[in-house]
């Protein structure tokens, strides 16, 4: 089994279950593009006067909402081999922001993640 197959539950620092594949995403010395085990893990700068980078997802509108985008982690990894450069956010505080400030075209990719409505007898 490579280490792309391993799922197991993990706790974040919250306690919040995630999957093992973030994990390894993150801790592995493999790209998860090119799978050379060429990987560097590193940190970029914050854009100047900010403390946390945050993700801002293309087709949001711009100053139409309030609050803070989701943060990414300050951890970094690069490739040597292929140039990918990857961090981690959580998934549901993405798709939170997009569905609370998204545009009506950026909200259709929540779609996979909505639930369907119960079934309701016609009797």
């Amino acid at each position: 089994m490579g280490y792309r197959d391993k799922i197991a539950c993990v706790l974040d620092q919250t306690g919040t279950p995630y999957s093992r594949r973030e994990v390894d995403a993150m801790d592995t010395d493999h790209c998860p593009k090119c799978d050379a085990a060429t990987v560097v893990a590193g940190r970029m700068p914050p854009p100047y006067g900010h403390i946390d980078h945050s993700f801002q997802p293309t087709g949001m509108p711009l100053f139409r909402w309030s609050g803070s985008a989701p943060s990414c982690s300050k951890e970094f990894r690069a490739c040597l081999s292929c140039g990918l450069v990857w961090t981690h956010l959580r998934p549901e505080e993405l798709r939170t922001f997009i569905d609370k400030h998204g545009t009506a075209k950026l909200k259709l990719k929540l779609s996979p993640f909505r639930k369907a409505p119960p079934e309701q007898d016609l009797a």
